[in-house]
């Protein structure tokens, strides 16, 4: 039984009575704190029984419906206690975090029979989840009561879900069209094309697609725009998304970017001289490497350090959780520019080029998994919606029966690497030097650039939040990446608080100018909750100087507790 503390206040604009007691969603503090009980969600038409056997009590169920339902609410005679006086509120619709607004929609003191309750009709405009809490008139009411929930609109109950591909076909070539309008050039990266989608679902957009083609009766057409909008918008965003990263190259659109991607996790990084021991696989990837560049003469290990920028080149080593998949990248500087080629671990076979710091020519597309979600609807069949962050509804879809490795859950170092083709990295090594081979996909980066002002000598600071999600439940490692402009850094206290609401320090002045701190978050407990918000705090503890958080980026490690 899901319960909620409600604070229990006379109110005396209802009905005005000023002996009715009203459950308010809102906060605070005052005398008399009501536990109101969330019991059974209602159906349309069946009966709820309960029983008021304590002072202060409210009894809430929640009501699903689809827009524009109307419905009667009424406690009946028959199944009710003699004498008994009853309250009847309605609140809603849920918002996306599970909370009702404080104010309530509905109200009713005695319009049934006796002193019972009746709603005789609530029209609910927007489709949702509604609380139907009730009560007794001055909270001491003792008896039985039976809730009699009705739909007066001939169709109340929710609408199905749209399944993964059930926008209609016209509505995401129009949406499709309309983010390649927005698009700057084709290699936009991910974040700005996914922001474009949902801005692209809007009305002005949609309703001239929905006119031309319900006009000759289309089978998807609903009642109305306002109906098709309200039931398939989100699908169509999450149709139109899916579609983007079905096209979208997995390291991304340039090589500095690529430890970024949201299916992609850094597992390897090497530095490779001419001296470095190499296979035999190794040296034919580093020569395919060279022919990225204008240096397709090249035939020998040698000759390529010899051609390469400072005579290094970079060895990377990549997860790709979303197609379960391990690749290699090789980059170097070609004359102040970034070249390199990426392959599948253990080929020689291009998977894309780095040219001029951009991924080109790229044959790895995003794969089915680690595609956000708020629900498994959302996903392609055989996966589930995890990690779901309860505030912003998103997940995101895992195949967790692939997770099969023997391999998982053992001992790994910075000496000892996990076995990269089973999808395993080392975590943990932040707060140990011996950690746990686990899967890939349970390691996650997480970034937003605020422009957040630093006030002046606050002891409140200034505050920006990161939204981690699918993730698994509790962490085993933190890292924070912080960029900010500060004249006098020393005056800065920097903390992180995990969504459980733990806080620890991560800077406490250091002199300086302006911050670029990358570094470990050590001082979590790692049984606590890693979906949620992270809340980034920067105080500025002395006069005279302000300053701006440019960018906050922070990667996650994860486990199941």
């Amino acid at each position: 039984m899901r319960r909620l503390i409600l604070l229990a206040l006379l109110i005396g604009a209802c009905a005005d009575d000023p002996d009715v007691v009203e459950p308010s969603l809102g906060g605070g503090a005052g005398d008399g704190i009501a536990d109101v009980s969330f019991g059974s969600d209602i159906v349309l038409g069946t009966a709820v029984d309960g029983a008021f056997t304590r002072n202060g009590q409210f009894d809430g169920y929640a009501l699903e419906v689809r827009a524009g339902a109307r419905v009667k609410l009424e406690i009946t005679h028959g199944g009710s206690s003699m004498g008994l006086d009853t309250t009847l509120f309605v609140y809603g619709p849920r918002d996306a975090s599970g909370d009702y607004p404080g104010q309530r929609i509905a109200f009713d003191n005695d319009a049934g029979y006796g002193k019972l309750s009746k709603l005789a009709a609530v029209d609910l405009a927007e489709g949702g989840t509604y609380a139907v809490v009730v009560g007794t008139r001055t909270g001491k009411g003792r008896g039985r009561y039976r809730l009699v929930p009705t739909c007066l609109s001939g169709a109340c109950g929710p609408l199905a879900a749209v399944p993964l591909g059930g926008c209609p076909a016209p509505i995401v070539s129009a949406m499709a069209a309309c983010v390649t309008d927005q698009l700057e050039h084709p290699y936009v990266g991910l974040e700005p094309r996914m922001n474009a989608a949902e801005q692209c679902a809007d009305a002005d957009v949609l309703a001239p697609v929905y006119d031309a083609h319900c006009a000759s009766g289309a089978p998807w057409c609903e009642t109305s725009f306002e109906a098709f909008h309200g039931r398939y918008a989100a699908a169509c965003t999450r149709d139109v998304k899916n579609q983007i990263l079905d096209g979208f190259c997995v390291f991304g659109t340039t090589y500095r970017e690529m430890a970024q991607q949201p299916a992609l996790t850094l597992t390897r990084d090497l530095r490779l001289v001419a001296t470095s021991l190499l296979t035999a696989l190794e040296r034919a990837q580093v020569i395919e490497a060279l022919h990225a560049s204008s240096h397709t003469d090249v035939t020998t290990v040698a000759q390529a350090f010899e051609r390469v920028d400072s005579n290094e080149i970079f060895q990377r080593q990549w997860w790709d959780a979303s197609g379960r998949r391990a690749f290699v990248s090789y980059e170097y500087g070609a004359g102040d520019n970034s070249y390199g080629r990426i392959f599948p671990i253990g080929s020689t076979t291009e998977a894309a080029d780095i040219t001029d710091g951009d991924i080109l020519v790229c044959h790895a597309k995003h794969g089915r998994e680690i595609r956000d979600c708020a629900a498994t609807i959302d996903c392609h069949a055989g996966l589930t919606c995890v990690g779901t962050n309860t505030e912003l509804r998103r997940g995101t879809c895992l195949d967790g029966a692939a997770d099969t490795s023997s391999h998982e859950g053992d001992a790994c170092s910075a000496t000892t690497a996990c076995p990269l083709a089973d999808g395993l990295v080392c975590a943990g090594l932040t707060r140990a030097p011996e950690g746990l081979c686990l899967p890939g996909w349970q390691r996650r980066h997480f970034a937003t650039t605020p422009d957040l002002a630093i006030p002046d000598n606050k002891p409140a600071g200034a505050t920006a939040t990161v939204h981690a999600y699918g993730l698994a439940t509790v962490d085993m490692d933190v890292w924070l990446h912080v960029q900010l402009r500060h004249p006098r850094t020393a005056d800065l206290v920097i903390t992180l608080t995990n969504p459980a609401g733990a806080t620890v320090p991560v800077f406490n002045g250091t002199a300086g100018v302006d911050l670029d701190l990358d570094v470990p978050v050590l001082g979590f407990s790692g049984d606590e909750q890693v979906n949620g918000a992270w809340t980034l705090t920067v105080v500025d503890k002395a006069s005279t100087k302000t300053g701006v958080v440019d960018r906050i980026e922070l990667t996650v490690g994860s486990r199941w507790d």
